[in-house]
């Protein structure tokens, strides 16, 4: 697994690699797996913002001490009107994958750059292939620079009539050929919420985990449950239970290991959210861990956000518990720079030394855009939801319906990308939008439904 940019919050808190194929080596990895089945990060949802600026180059600068220096570099290039989209769950954009929950940037190709001893040079190359419904079906990775790149790995992925991916193949690159090295497999309910989610291990020729997945009459994720293949038996692992508020956002989540010799589950952490107004941004954050002892929680690590007049998270602080203290302490900020259209174009961490935060950043990341225009392709769980738009054209109002699905967030953009209208309807299916006061032209809106589907209209003011 390879992230654009670098995940902050495990500086801090539950520290660990999260590197496929052992996507729940541990129960840090299967926490963040959990949260990126839920909210904005569902598998059966495309990654496109259709917003019609899409990244098109990264820098990621790290500390050396005497100041900073470039460690890392991505170019990204698209032939379709595929976007990215940026994780405010975990401040980052991913760049490899078949399956969207490791993927963010829907590209052909990306040239990667970095120092690997002999200077800072293009030394990788991803490149995708997308069916006819725009699903990534192919993405390999290959080492090297232009023209000449060696395979290392690939990854293959097959998908259902309803576009989600149902069987997602590693192999790795043997001079000559292609090797099967894992894979996963999924199942899906009638709402296309994941059920099951398998791997076997192509090397050793046996199953290697499964995750059991259940959800309340909402479709939420209420509990998830990870066993392990040992000794031609399935043994319990991880366990998450997941519990929401009124507003179907996850609020509370305990995560909990199986415990062999008293067949028992045992509490580990306790992840607690509350969010931002009526968005699904989390606003605060703590994690507990659970002193089995004294059977007491434990506070552990959190983050607070501030946020900007256009709702993003401009500010997010990162905090570790002092144990002998019992307050918190290891502060670090990351600040975020965005354009007008919402895009975050610069993130920069600061740590705090002795209660006093420094003057110069740690790590700088840099973001860079590019427009383009839509050509009405869409993710089948995204295009299935069908929301009109009238009249169109339009003069004084137009009336946005749902057929009963609650509207989340309605934003209206003009032809360059510039936010004209930004609102989040009280959980109603329709709505009227005031556009008065906007010169004529032509405009896209974007919604966003409560059941986390996009659908990006072409809208005519007159």
């Amino acid at each position: 697994m390879k992230y654009l940019l670098t995940t902050f919050i495990f500086l801090l808190t539950l520290n660990s690699s999260y590197a496929l194929p052992n996507k729940f080596g541990n129960v840090d990895a299967f926490r963040k797996h959990i949260k990126s089945l839920k909210a904005e990060n569902n598998r059966a949802k495309a990654k496109t913002t259709n917003t019609y600026w899409r990244l098109s180059s990264s820098s990621f600068y790290g500390s050396t001490g005497s100041g900073l220096s470039i460690s890392d570099s991505g170019i990204y290039k698209y032939s379709n009107a595929r976007g990215s989209s940026f994780d405010y769950e975990y401040l980052e954009y991913y760049d490899y994958g078949v399956d969207p929950e490791y993927n963010t940037i829907f590209t052909d190709t990306v040239y990667r750059f970095s120092d690997q001893g002999a200077g800072f040079e293009m030394n990788e190359r991803y490149i995708s292939s997308y069916d006819a419904n725009n699903h990534r079906t192919s993405f390999t990775d290959a080492q090297g620079s232009a023209p000449l790149f060696t395979n290392s790995e690939r990854e293959n992925g097959v998908y259902d009539a309803n576009g989600n991916l149902i069987t997602e193949a590693y192999q790795t690159w043997g001079g000559t050929t292609w090797t099967n090295t894992f894979a996963y497999y999924y199942k899906y309910n009638s709402n296309n919420k994941v059920t099951l989610d398998s791997g076997y291990n192509n090397i050793s020729n046996a199953p290697a985990y499964k995750a059991v997945y259940s959800y309340d009459v909402n479709g939420n994720m209420t509990e998830s449950i990870v066993y392990d293949r040992i000794s031609n038996a399935w043994v319990p692992s991880f366990k998450a239970n997941i519990y929401y508020d009124a507003a179907n956002r996850d609020t509370l989540d305990i995560y909990q290991t199986y415990n062999n010799s008293s067949s028992k589950w045992v509490d580990m952490y306790k992840d607690s959210t509350s969010y931002h107004n009526a968005t699904n941004m989390r606003k605060y954050n703590i994690i507990q861990v659970k002193d089995t002892v004294n059977n007491v929680w434990i506070n552990n690590s959190r983050d607070m956000r501030t946020f900007n007049s256009m709702d993003k998270p401009s500010v997010v602080t990162y905090e570790s518990w002092d144990t002998t203290s019992k307050t918190w302490s290891d502060k670090t900020d990351v600040e975020l720079t965005y354009n007008n259209n919402g895009d975050p174009t610069k993130m920069e961490a600061y740590l705090y030394v002795n209660g006093t935060k420094q003057t110069s950043p740690f790590t700088v990341s840099y973001m860079y855009y590019e427009h383009y225009f839509n050509v009405g392709i869409e993710n089948r769980a995204t295009a299935s939801t069908t929301i009109d738009i009238y009249p169109n054209p339009a003069s004084n109002y137009v009336a946005i319906d749902s057929k009963g699905e609650s509207l989340r967030n309605i934003t209206l953009f003009n032809m360059v990308g510039q936010t004209q209208i930004t609102l989040t309807p009280p959980h109603q299916s329709h709505h009227r939008l005031d556009i008065n006061n906007l010169p004529k032209g032509i405009y896209f809106l974007r919604i966003e439904t409560a059941e986390n589907k996009t659908v990006t209209k072409r809208l005519v003011i007159q």
